[in-house]
């Protein structure tokens, strides 16, 4: 009687794992059923291995060239860490140019100081070293160095303000391949007068000159 209960409660138990496993409660209501829903938690990615991605943030990413075609609208702050080249028109409203404060220096005893092409392609503003006592000199790079950093195509035009915070004159001297322009009508000259201004803008003419156009400006 007893074997009898035993391989009756085995068989009972052997159809309701075979009924469960296949879906057959669910199906006609007699069991739980349970559905999981998709959740993408790493976000998307396409191209080869991910060069476009989505987080779960909103944040996209790409380690390839990202092409749109139409207009493109961004709302909100946005900020490119390398290179922008716009090839058509750009209109801008109220921009400001940022850039370093560069400092030139002038080996003590010297009179000569040279305005790097750093200084002219990563800063607006530069100061002359405020231990020069004697007339000097301070020239702008050569055209090789300026074009290798920043004015690399015909027409490119950089600018730096310059203040001579000696208690000396300072002449701008031409560096190699370059010349310097000013406004003779008015008496100005390349002689940059004590705790003066300078204006300079680097205008590349050709593949192997630029000019430096000089204002003055005296408080």
């Amino acid at each position: 009687m007893t074997k009898n209960i035993i391989i009756g409660v085995l068989a009972v138990a052997l159809a309701v794992s075979l009924l469960s496993s296949s879906n057959i409660f669910g199906s006609i209501g007699i069991g739980p059923s349970h559905y999981q829903k998709e959740n993408f938690l790493q976000g998307l990615s396409a191209g080869t291995s991910g060069q476009f991605n989505v987080t779960n943030a909103g944040v996209i990413s790409d380690s390839a060239a990202v092409t749109f075609s139409g207009d493109t609208t961004l709302s909100g702050a946005n900020t490119v860490s390398g290179d922008l080249t716009a090839t058509a028109d750009v209109r801008e409203k109220s921009p400001v140019r940022t850039g370093a404060v560069a400092a030139i220096a002038q080996t003590a005893g010297a009179t000569t100081s040279v305005i790097t092409a750093a200084n002219i392609c990563d800063s607006e503003y530069a100061t002359t070293t405020p231990s020069i006592t004697a007339a000097s000199t301070l020239t702008t790079p050569t055209a090789a160095l300026l074009f290798s950093d920043c004015l690399t195509t015909n027409g490119d035009v950089e600018s730096l303000y310059v203040l001579n915070t000696t208690a000396s004159t300072t002449a701008v001297t031409a560096g190699t391949s370059s010349t310097i322009a000013y406004d003779g009508s008015t008496g100005g000259s390349v002689t940059l007068a004590a705790s003066s201004w300078a204006h300079l803008r680097f205008v590349r003419t050709s593949a192997t000159a630029y000019v430096t156009i000089m204002d003055q400006y005296k408080f």
